[in-house]
């Protein structure tokens, strides 16, 4: 079990509003390959929308 899994899992356990969006396979953040600022923009502003 990852630990986004895990955190996701304690989150959710103590009632703590969160959105779990993992990347499909094996993935690093850091990949040179794939640009993940606009996904990662995307849930960050979702989130603040319904949250704040």
């Amino acid at each position: 079990m990852s630990q986004s899994v895990k955190l996701a899992e304690k989150l959710e356990a103590n009632s703590v509003p969160y959105i779990f969006a993992p990347f499909e396979g094996k993935f690093h953040a850091f990949d040179f390959f794939q640009d993940t600022t606009a996904r990662a923009l995307y849930f960050m502003e979702k989130f603040l929308a319904e949250y704040l």
